[in-house]
């Protein structure tokens, strides 16, 4: 009988110690990835899931850039042009809609982060027929050399078949901190933009695989990045509705990244 006693609470002492020791590895990955290595966006939001949509968000936002440069107006005024970005990558390359960048003319970019940073931007890559282009961050220090950064980012989407029944859409950090919930629609199709030239209009590009999303929210929507709960980068939507009720957006995707993503990083760093 002595000797079940002791056997018994030598189990329930075994049991606490492998629970004690799962906690404290746990522990020791949260802290990992929220401190000393807090950049992963999809990590920190995997391993925290009970977050709420607005929390979700600005994890989401702290991926989310503002690409400024100078380009000519509808009238022929030089102006300052805003874009969304995505930051896709801890070294700082930057996805956004390639068409946003159609009457840049090379002239000097500045990218601004949510948390204040800015940074000098070049433009790597545009591919018009997928509408997506990648930018790469750089901090310049005194003597004109370009210095490491480390920067929160978001994992993109590989598939083209959207799953989540639930997105979420930022806008430029610069311009709102509020976050649209909504729902993408099951059914794909292909879109295309027009431009014009010297008074002529041009299909601008075709996308396949596009989906609309729907916003449950009232307030103004200009247009963004568009991400799913687990931190992966949907697409970018655009700023005009295509719905009766003003509450329905083309959800461009950035699926195709994966055909040239890579590629455009390689070739930078050689």
């Amino acid at each position: 009988m002595e000797q079940e006693k002791k056997s018994h609470a030598k189990l329930i002492w075994s049991c606490a110690l492998v629970v004690l020791a799962v906690l404290l590895c746990y522990l020791f990955v949260i802290i990992y990835f929220f401190y000393i290595s807090p950049n992963n966006i999809a990590v920190k939001l995997g391993l925290w899931p009970l977050l709420s949509d607005s929390s979700v968000a600005s994890y989401e936002r702290d991926a989310t850039m503002q690409i400024d440069f100078s380009a000519k107006d509808e009238f022929g005024e030089m102006d300052t042009k805003s874009v969304v970005g995505v930051n896709v990558k801890e070294d700082g390359f930057v996805v956004a809609a390639a068409d946003e960048f159609s009457a840049y003319d090379g002239g000097q970019i500045t990218i601004s982060a949510n948390d204040g940073r800015v940074y000098e931007g070049e433009l790597l890559f545009k591919e018009e027929h997928f509408n997506l282009a990648i930018l790469k961050c750089e901090n310049i220090n005194d003597d004109g050399k370009k210095e490491k950064i480390r920067l929160p980012f978001a994992k993109f989407y590989y598939s083209d078949e959207i799953l989540a029944d639930k997105v979420l859409a930022v806008e430029s950090p610069l311009v709102s901190k509020d976050v649209w919930v909504g729902s993408a629609s099951e059914e794909p199709y292909v879109i295309y933009n027009t431009v014009d030239i010297e008074g002529s209009l041009a299909v601008n590009f075709i996308m396949e695989n596009c989906n609309s999303i729907k916003f449950k929210s009232s307030k103004a929507y200009l247009g963004g990045a568009v991400f799913n709960r687990n931190g992966y980068l949907l697409g970018f939507s655009f700023e005009e509705t295509i719905g009766e009720n003003d509450d329905e957006y083309v959800l461009m995707p950035v699926s195709p990244l994966r055909y040239f993503f890579d590629d455009v990083v390689k070739a930078y760093y050689k």
